[in-house]
């Protein structure tokens, strides 16, 4: 696994943060570290109880007369 990582972490997402890409900046030293902050993240997982709930209506609305064929 590489330096840092955990050896069940992706990390070949296509389109993700690659350290390398990043390593030639000519910026200083603060900015340099705020970019160890993106290796260090990990993002927590969060697990979000999903319940459908039918929609029943208590009364059905009505404009006018009942309809005869009911």
């Amino acid at each position: 696994a590489p330096k840092g990582r955990a050896s069940g972490d992706n990390v070949d997402l296509q389109g993700g943060y690659n350290p390398d890409d990043f390593e030639g900046l000519d910026v200083g030293s603060d900015v340099k570290e705020l970019f160890t902050y993106i290796s260090r993240y990990t993002p927590q997982i969060a697990e979000i109880d999903t319940r459908l709930k039918p929609f029943i209506p208590e009364y059905i609305p009505a404009v006018g007369d009942i309809d005869a064929m009911l």
